[in-house]
């Protein structure tokens, strides 16, 4: 839903789905003689490279299931169809992972709209692990009583000392290397981290020194309002963008697990005062009665010292239980309905041997939350009954499902949200489709698993 704006200066996995942001997901208003807009449909590649998947089928569907148009995307990895509102798209993904075994993602998208953009797939994943690996060695003056290590755009190290060698890969470092040396005291009763932000030109089996001029951690406040008496459990969470939009967040700190009080909660964990361009702040909250627990994520530009959490905002209902039933390709869930999300999602996988292939499936569902608490993987067409495991004669077994919801304060409702996918569930932090944005989102992520289908 789309939210207030806030003032405070801060911050699963699977395939992952996202929609470009230049282009609206739902078709503007027009007037009444304005011709009809297509469905579009982007689809990525499933290795998370944020490349085109040329070898995707896009299926687009009516309202009443009926096929509108199937095929190969184009060259782009693009596809468009005209489909009425209330319809479906579908895409499909095969990947050949071995001789004898096959990798499926198939995506399904309700109630599509004229004037959709979808993306399938997977996005960017954060760092970006292609290219070729480099070596960069560094020299630090190790710290007594504490454990060090060593954070980059490409990921982190860990090091007794006195050198520590860095990899860095081309998708991911920069002409100039930051590194964020974060000493962590291993002592019975832990003093506050210590740590030195740094940089050297990049240059492949090249030096850099990391100044002997370890700071302590400031420590970095999160206040929650309108904390409910039943959160039996919440947990603080804060880690750095070093950069915006193309890398992940780095060196999280954690605070200790409390019960809070009703009311008002002030929590802090320490930060790296200055280091960066961004934040990623969470609150993870536990309701008692309840197995699966909620995140309240914090996205922003800036390194500020603190952030308010309202948690009367971004409500999304807590999941109790979740029935996998892979026989019916069905999945059902109970929950304590609270507030309006943005989407619904339900994942659920599958595998089979057919053939001496072995096929390892991916069925995800996007659809808008309502009183329905259940989910049937939508077939394919019979064309491609090979990839659907609601068509097989041998047996089909299944691994895990999943529901989540999510809520996010730049989006108003399912129109907005469709077109992202599972990047709504995704974590802020390794996926580029919301890194560089300013996001607050809340989510419930709950999961069950099944055995063999009769």
């Amino acid at each position: 839903m789309m939210k207030s704006l806030w003032l405070f200066p801060v911050a699963l996995t699977i395939a992952c789905g996202e929609v470009s942001k230049e282009t609206p997901d739902a078709a503007p208003d027009a007037p009444p003689d304005a011709p009809a807009l297509p469905v579009k449909v982007r689809v990525l590649n499933s290795n998370g490279d944020g490349t085109v998947d040329q070898g995707a089928v896009v299926i687009f569907r009516d309202a009443s299931t009926a096929v509108v148009k199937q095929g190969v995307v184009n060259q782009q990895g693009e596809a468009e169809a005209m489909v009425a509102a209330g319809g479906m798209v579908q895409t499909l993904q095969v990947s050949q992972t071995s001789a004898t075994s096959r990798r499926v993602v198939i995506m399904s998208f309700h109630d599509v709209k004229p004037g959709d953009l979808l993306r399938g797939g997977l996005a960017r994943s954060l760092p970006s692990q292609a290219g070729a690996n480099s070596i960069m060695t560094g020299s630090f003056t190790a710290q007594a009583g504490y454990s060090h290590s060593f954070w980059t755009t490409c990921g982190s190290v860990t090091s007794a000392g006195p050198t520590v060698d860095v990899t860095l890969r081309e998708g991911c470092r920069r002409n100039v290397v930051e590194v964020l040396a974060v000493a962590t005291s291993t002592a019975a009763t832990p003093t506050q981290p210590r740590f030195v932000f740094t940089s050297a030109p990049y240059a492949n089996g090249g030096a850099f020194t990391v100044p002997n001029t370890w700071l302590p951690m400031a420590n970095f406040t999160a206040t929650l309002t309108h904390v409910p008496d039943e959160i039996s459990a919440f947990t603080l969470e804060r880690s750095t963008q070093l950069h915006r939009g193309d890398a992940a967040s780095i060196a999280i700190q954690r605070s200790a697990s409390i019960d809070p009080p009703a009311g008002t909660v002030v929590a802090s964990v320490p930060y790296p005062q200055g280091a960066g361009e961004g934040s990623l702040v969470t609150a993870n909250l536990t309701k008692a009665g309840v197995q699966f627990s909620q995140r309240i994520d914090v996205l922003t530009g800036g390194v500020g010292s603190s952030v308010g959490i309202d948690l009367d905002e971004l409500k999304v209902p807590w999941v109790a239980t979740v029935t996998f039933n892979a026989a019916e390709r069905s999945v059902s869930w109970t929950e304590t309905t609270e507030g309006t999300p943005d989407i619904r999602i339900a994942v659920a996988t599958f595998s089979y041997v057919r053939d001496g292939i072995t096929y390892s499936i991916v069925a995800y569902d996007f659809a808008a939350p309502s009183a329905n608490l259940s989910m049937v993987v939508p077939p394919l067409p019979t064309e491609y009954a090979e990839f659907d495991p609601s068509q097989q004669t041998v047996a089909v077994s299944g691994g895990t499902a999943i529901v989540g919801y999510a809520d996010q304060d730049n989006l108003d409702g399912f129109d907005a949200a469709r077109g992202y996918g599972i990047a709504m569930l995704s974590l802020l932090s390794t996926n580029d489709v919301f890194a560089n944005d300013n996001v607050r989102r809340r989510s419930v992520i709950a999961l069950a698993r099944a055995g063999v289908a009769p």
